[in-house]
């Protein structure tokens, strides 16, 4: 459980997502265990959903984070379980831990003399944090969406088949384009920033919790963004303000995301263009 102690005890700047889980089913596979799980530290909340059918989520996010640090990431995939042992297979690594469900119903993964322990998350923070695993078709994100938000500030997110990614921010007639690459895993959007030296790093994770020919909701950091889609004809004079993507500066946009009644999370400092 190295990695998955790592991920969960390890409350740094930048997120390194916990396992997801093996695909097979063990005779012994206990139903105490399934159901979503959320576990907090230092600013750090962890949701872990250990579906019957054997899938697993597991969505780790940041409260607050300084500009150049990860926001949120995703892991995606299985989990088996057989006598005291739990077996994670995910997009990200594949780990095998013990683990222990204690009559007050606190769930430990443990590696050695690392532990961590997680407690029953709510159905409203379940349904507020995580989106069923889904496989989402990548040609269906591609192409221009817009929102709009109360204040009538303008929002469009660019998906190019090249893997690049737009984000551009119009506000009283002031326009912003941060630039992105982006990657999709069933239904996690994964974003990672790119820096001067072509190098990529996690940025944020996203669920797309539906996608159409003319609508998408993105959700995140217990926010969802609801978006049209648009004719590209719509972004292009933006894109082209914008030096190469991938090459731009990531400009800072913070905004307080107020989440009433959710876990111990009231608010989330976001340092990314959303809808105010």
């Amino acid at each position: 459980m190295k990695r998955f102690t790592l991920v969960l005890s390890l409350l740094l700047s930048v997120l390194l997502l916990l396992p997801s889980c093996s695909k097979d089913h063990d005779n012994d596979q206990p139903s105490g265990i399934t159901g979503t799980w959320r576990a907090t530290s230092d600013g750090v909340t962890a949701y872990l959903r250990l579906a019957a059918s054997g899938d697993m989520t597991l969505y780790v996010y940041q409260d607050s984070t300084n500009a150049d640090e990860t926001l949120s990431q995703i892991s995606i995939g299985t989990y088996s379980v057989q006598n005291n042992k739990i077996r994670f297979v995910s997009n990200r690594f594949t780990e095998e831990d013990t683990y222990t469900l204690g009559s007050d119903g606190v769930l430990s993964i443990i590696d050695g003399e690392d532990r961590w322990t997680f407690n029953r998350a709510t159905s409203q923070e379940t349904e507020t944090f995580l989106s069923d695993i889904k496989d989402i078709s990548r040609s269906a994100m591609l192409g221009a969406w817009r929102t709009i938000s109360a204040d009538k500030d303008t929002v469009f997110l660019y998906f190019s088949p090249d893997g690049n990614f737009s984000n551009i921010d119009v506000v009283d007639g002031e326009v912003s384009v941060d630039d992105f690459r982006w990657t999709l895993n069933r239904n996690a959007l994964l974003l990672t920033d790119i820096d001067e030296e072509g190098e990529e790093s996690d940025f944020i994770d996203m669920f797309v919790d539906a996608v159409s020919q003319d609508h998408l909701t993105l959700k995140f950091l217990g926010h969802t963004m609801d978006l049209t889609k648009v004719d590209d004809s719509e972004v292009a004079p933006y894109l082209k303000q914008s030096l190469t993507p991938v090459s731009s500066k990531r400009k800072i946009w913070t905004q307080v995301i107020s989440i009433p009644s959710v876990g111990n999370l009231t608010s989330a400092r976001l340092d990314w263009s959303v809808p105010r």
